[in-house]
């Protein structure tokens, strides 16, 4: 191999390591700014969430229907869904999340108010792909698509698709 050729992977891979250690942050430095924190509702992140027994608990999408069909996390119910039979949720951990946290956390404090043990997904959508988390489509099958409301929203890691 050549020093030349040596030198140029060395060198793409430090920048595309920084790339995406520069989104990450700027992900988690939004989510920071739109959460509205209330005390009593804690975040998870994606390596908590792999540490639950799956009958622990449910993760509620707060997002548009819109959004939704585009990609959800597996697993996850819609806001409808989980309205229409909040009851049967009362003893697990309600996990609930959004594009990146404003939505979810405000709709966390609404339900930390009636007595849900619940909790914020931290970074939200862009933090869950961006920790390396699966997605599907409304079809249930893996996705790469991830709607985003527009470019500057567009904070997805490589190899995931914005749509807006």
């Amino acid at each position: 191999m050549s020093l030349k050729l040596l030198v140029f992977i060395v060198i793409f891979s430090v920048l595309s390591s920084q790339a995406k250690s520069g989104k990450k942050e700027k992900i988690l430095k939004m989510y920071k700014e739109s959460i509205i924190t209330t005390a009593g509702v804690s975040e998870v992140s994606l390596k908590d969430i792999k540490a639950l027994n799956p009958s622990e608990f449910v993760l509620v999408d707060v997002r548009s229907k819109k959004e939704q069909q585009t990609s959800m996390i597996p697993g996850a119910i819609p806001l409808k869904e989980f309205e229409a039979s909040m009851g049967k949720y009362k003893g697990k951990k309600v996990i609930t999340y959004c594009t990146i946290g404003y939505r979810s956390s405000r709709y966390s404090k609404t339900l930390f108010k009636k007595g849900f043990r619940v909790f914020n997904l931290k970074g939200s959508l862009l933090g869950w792909v961006s920790s390396g988390g699966d997605l599907v489509n409304k079809a249930g099958l893996s996705t790469k698509k991830v709607h985003v409301y527009s470019s500057k929203w567009n904070l997805l890691p490589s190899g995931f698709e914005g749509v807006w």
